[in-house]
């Protein structure tokens, strides 16, 4: 088994729909650069060393803002990001390295308060 924590910062541009209605809708594409920043193996694998490459890629999203009031909206933000890293297990003559495709989705929901 592997462990890993790994830091996915996005950067995205964004073009938002029906600006002057209650529900805006809107849709970004960007870049994605992800970090690994530890990885840990176990279990069979216990103490082989795994290097997890960081991975540059594309991000797409889809999203929503609900105006509550002038100031105030709830938003609903969702990506697919494509990371694809590569795996490095062992080390020297004997290390195998593969393709790690990784692509999640993610959802995030937050509130927006303007000042």
């Amino acid at each position: 088994m592997v462990l890993e924590r790994h830091l996915p910062p996005t950067i995205s541009l964004q073009r938002h729909f029906n600006l002057s209605t209650k529900l805006n809708s809107y849709l970004g594409i960007g870049i994605n650069h992800t970090f690994f920043l530890s990885e840990k193996t176990s279990g069979l694998l216990a103490g082989t060393p795994l290097d997890i490459t960081s991975s540059t890629d594309l991000a797409i999203q889809l999203g929503f803002d609900y105006l509550i009031s002038p100031t105030t909206r709830v938003n609903l933000d969702i990506r697919k990001h494509r990371i694809n890293p590569t795996a490095i297990l062992g080390s020297g003559a004997s290390a195998i390295k593969f393709d790690v495709p990784l692509n999640p989705i993610t959802i995030g929901i937050s509130a927006v308060y303007k000042f």
